[in-house]
């Protein structure tokens, strides 16, 4: 199976579907970061790893204006930017769809329109559904008509990968796009289990106040972007209904129609936690070590409290941040990763480890990689486009890794998307 990657970073969906199964073949990929042209991290370490080949260090933008040839292809994967819906934003900086970041769905339309892919396979942050903040689903339900009005069928899911034994709580939602003339569809039609279903087995929640099915209408794309807005109770066309959550952590999409649940898991396989991937104290650099008195420091940004602030406009207000935790523990699997990860500096965001030694230290990018399941050291080099091989600096390492996604969960999906079509076990 052929697949082309979107927003490719440092080449998570491809490092998990080759491992799934290595009749994955990536024949095209696109990074690019506009924000640091001079600055390709990403880029250049999916070049060290996998060569020029196959990667298009070019502004999307500059890919579909100049219509460069992508090759053919069966799968359609991206982990598109996630900043416009993430938690990390506030309510006035969450923009959605509209926002710099999030507006580049569209860009993944028009791939679809040229190339017209079999399946498409997006992951991206859970708030997604809620998104944006003030008309929550708004965004979602735009993505799913303007997937159904070109013929697929989709099938989303919440995934948190430590649920599924993988050492890492993050939450992310895949959704799993297949069009309706291709086999998947064909069995979906007679009602067998969808991709996500099988690749993270789940029980449904017993709620029945949780089962909605919903139609999103015969209303043009521009309408049902602009129409979100809550109705009087009982009415079911496109968003009228009174439920405040328009989707569930799992459901499916047809025809502009939509199941949606909540779900728990199912998973009963090993678990793996946070001591399971730390490297041995002696090869841990002194500086990731926190000295005592460092740790006040830690312990005033984890403790949280009430805290002054002035707005730019010289409005002055207090915000009030939970306390947590200093340290994570290493019985369970760690908090999730943040681009803010890198650095000595104290902070609430970066991981803090005791160790048997009675120690404080921070964790090095080789035990973030392995959080993230990937191979060890895999963000270590970079090669430049002149074929120059550089070290990263540790602090870039973090943050390619916050960006990054559990290829494990991605491994599990290319597995039983294979296993359905070259076992006929649709």
């Amino acid at each position: 199976m052929r697949f082309v990657e979107l927003f490719g970073g440092v080449g998570g969906f491809r490092v998990g579907l080759e491992k799934a199964d290595s009749r994955f073949e990536c024949v095209w990929t696109n990074q690019y970061e506009p924000s640091t042209p001079r600055n390709q991290a990403a880029a250049d370490v999916y070049r060290y790893h996998f060569g020029d080949k196959t990667l298009s260090n070019t502004d999307i933008d500059t890919v579909i204006k100049e219509n460069h040839d992508i090759p053919d292809f069966e799968l359609l994967t991206a982990g598109f930017p996630c900043q416009d819906f993430s938690v990390a934003q506030t309510l006035a900086t969450s923009k959605g769809l509209e926002g710099k970041k999030g507006n580049l769905w569209y860009k993944i339309l028009e791939v679809i329109d040229k190339k017209k892919p079999s399946y498409c396979l997006f992951e991206n942050v859970n708030r997604l559904l809620q998104s944006p903040a003030l008309e929550k689903g708004r965004d979602f339900a735009y993505m799913l008509a303007s997937l159904n009005d070109r013929g697929y069928t989709v099938e989303w899911m919440v995934v948190d990968s430590s649920l599924y034994g993988f050492p890492q709580r993050r939450k992310r939602v895949f959704f799993f796009c297949f069009k309706n003339n291709t086999p998947i569809y064909k069995k979906f039609k007679k009602g067998n289990k969808l991709i996500l279903e099988e690749a993270f087995p789940f029980m449904k929640n017993r709620n029945d106040s949780l089962d909605l099915m919903y139609s999103l209408g015969n209303k043009s794309l521009d309408e049902v972007f602009k129409a979100f807005n809550p109705a009087p109770k009982g009415t079911l066309s496109a968003f009228k209904y009174s439920s405040p959550k328009k989707f569930f952590n799992y459901g499916i999409n047809h025809n502009r129609e939509y199941l949606t649940y909540d779900i728990k898991n199912n998973y009963k396989g090993k678990y793996k936690v946070l001591n399971d991937i730390l490297e041995k104290d002696k090869n841990i650099p002194d500086e990731y070590y926190v000295s005592k008195e460092d740790i006040k420091k830690w312990e005033h940004h984890k403790f949280g409290g009430t805290f002054a602030r002035t707005s730019k406009s010289g409005f002055k207000y207090d915000i009030r941040i939970g306390k947590m935790n200093l340290y994570d523990a290493l019985n369970k699997p760690s908090r999730t990763i943040l681009t803010a990860e890198g650095g000595k500096s104290a902070s609430r965001s970066k991981h803090l480890i005791k160790t048997s030694s009675g120690k404080s230290r921070r964790l090095i990018p080789l035990e973030l990689e392995r959080l993230n399941m990937f191979p060890d050291n895999f963000t270590e080099f970079g090669k430049n486009k002149d074929g120059t091989v550089y070290n990263l600096l540790d602090s870039k390492r973090a943050f390619l890794m916050g960006n990054a996604l559990v290829i494990g969960c991605v491994e599990n999906i290319g597995k039983t998307l294979l296993n359905r079509l070259s076992h006929n076990t649709l």
